[in-house]
Parts: C-alpha cells; structure tokens; sequence
C-alpha cells in the first residue's frame, strides 16, 4: 500500500494542528482485496496509519441506491463499474454512456457541474472514433429535444482534442523521465545536452527505442548517436 495515507494525516495535523481523518477511495477491480491501513517498520521503530476506505467495486451490489441517488457523483460511480464491465463491449459502453448523459441534462443540475460531468465521462468512457462521432450526434440530437445546449459541437470536439492531447503529453513525459532514470541509474549525473535532447523528443517510438538503448549502452553519448542516426 502507497505511503500517500500517511503523508495526507501528517502534514494537514503539523500545518493546522487539528484533527485529520483519511479516507480511501479504491477504483481497482479485485475482489476482496481492501487494505485499512499502511504499515512501515525498519529497525524496530515504525508508524502505522489506519483510514477510512470505500472500495467503488462494492457499490456494484448497491447500484438501486445509485440509480435513485441524486447526487451527480453516484453517476461518476455508476461511470466506473461499467466502464469495468464494457473492457471488451464497446456497443454496451457507448450505451451507458449515453444514458448518463441524459440522465445529467434531465437531472437539474447546475451547468458548470453538467460540463464537468460531461468532461469526466469523455475521459473515463473512451470510446471508439465511430461511436464517438454517434454519441455527439445523439447529444445533438438530446439537446434539440431537451431545448438546452451545455456543449457544442466543437466544444465537443475540442474536449476530445484536448483529452487526446493530455494523454499523449503525460505518455511522452513518462517516457522521457524511464530514460532519464536508466541513465541516472548507471552513470549517475545526465548532462544537461542530453537532457535537453530527451525534452525535444515528441515521437513516442523513438523515446522508447532510446530506453532499450539506455540499458545496455557503454556510455551516454551512445544515445545521441542513437537519436541522430534515426532522424537521419
């Protein structure tokens, strides 16, 4: 278990000098599996941190509570299970989706609370290009019938956009800093020329070619040789 727990009750008390409970949200898909506390020992001292936890996965039995829940985050719970359940069913995903989508336009929600829902499940639901361009076409078509428009059509489109972006952009990041920490890991100080080739790196296949290069390489420079032979 993550030392996070820990961390989130010790600095709120030294900040504020109040009491802090924690609490857990578990979004994973095992069964059974549902830790309350974290534990660290070494050198017979050691903390122990005891939390709150709702596992998301139990509410699949609860879901009536759910359904007649008028709480905007039952339906980003609601989100998640099926997002679980329809891995494999992109036609059945697509479904749910829609249908939580109707229910935050004919919910009575405030709008800002609407676009953000709305947000989440663009993020979460991901579904295929062609179901993609379905769904919006459905929301046109709800929000004709409904007479309201939270989103247009190229908000919606730039939603989508800039959740591509955000993924494609956290990706890169990570696998520059895999690099980063081969080479930390075998020669200690990465200069700053080479980090400053692994920043301008945009293309996915090259960092992760770069990687493969950094675990057996004799020296660093080995990868900016590697980096212009391929833009070669």
């Amino acid at each position: 278990m993550s030392k996070t727990p820990a961390l989130v009750v010790d600095r709120p008390i030294d900040r504020y000098e109040h009491p802090v409970v924690s609490l857990v949200v578990l979004a994973d898909d095992r069964e059974g599996w549902k830790p309350d506390r974290y534990e660290f020992e070494h050198w017979n001292a050691g903390i122990t941190s005891r939390f709150l936890v709702s596992k998301l996965l139990e509410w699949k039995e609860r879901w009536g509570e759910l359904d007649e829940s008028e709480n905007a985050f039952a339906i980003a719970v609601m989100a998640h299970l099926k997002t679980m359940e329809t891995r494999n069913n992109p036609q059945e995903r697509a479904k749910w989706r829609f249908r939580f989508v109707r229910r935050l336009y004919e919910g009575g929600f405030v709008r800002e609370h609407v676009i953000e829902m709305l947000r989440f499940l663009d993020w979460m639901m991901v579904l295929t290009e062609d179901l993609e361009v379905l769904h919006n076409e459905r929301i046109g078509e709800l929000e004709k019938e409904r007479k309201v428009e939270y989103v247009t059509s190229w908000q919606r489109n730039g939603i989508k956009t800039g959740i591509e972006t955000g993924i494609k952009t956290g990706a890169l990041q990570k696998a520059r800093e895999d690099v980063r920490e081969v080479l930390d890991a075998r020669w200690g100080v990465v200069s700053p020329s080479l980090v400053e080739v692994l920043d301008g790196i945009d293309d996915l296949a090259t960092l992760k070619r770069l990687l493969r290069r950094a675990a057996v390489a004799d020296k660093p420079e080995e990868l900016l040789d590697e980096k212009l032979s391929s833009a070669a």
